[in-house]
């Protein structure tokens, strides 16, 4: 969910503010996080202890809602080009053989 917060920084940035990041975001569950308001996104923005740039708070925001809506259509987010396997993809994108 937080990958988005990470472009532009480095990771040990994101890795110190994690605690608060976990917190504010709801620890994470996308089904808190994909209800958020506006509201939400300004708490968000006095949170001294996270990242406070808008658009990587809206963006996770609308990475929650987009993540249930692949549930919601039946896809298994598993299979995504996006999901992050345990082993490495060649060049075709398919798991390489070891």
């Amino acid at each position: 969910m937080l990958d988005g917060s990470q472009a532009g920084l480095a990771w040990l940035t994101i890795l110190r503010r994690w605690d608060a990041l976990r917190q504010g975001f709801s620890g994470f569950d996308p089904r808190v996080v994909a209800q958020f308001t506006e509201a939400g996104v300004e708490r968000l923005m006095q949170d001294p202890g996270i990242i406070r740039a808008r658009s990587k708070i809206v963006a996770t925001i609308g990475n929650a809602r987009a993540y249930l809506a692949t549930g919601a259509a039946g896809e298994d987010f598993s299979s995504s080009p996006f999901h992050v396997s345990q082993r490495p993809a060649n060049a075709s994108g398919s798991p390489s053989r070891r």
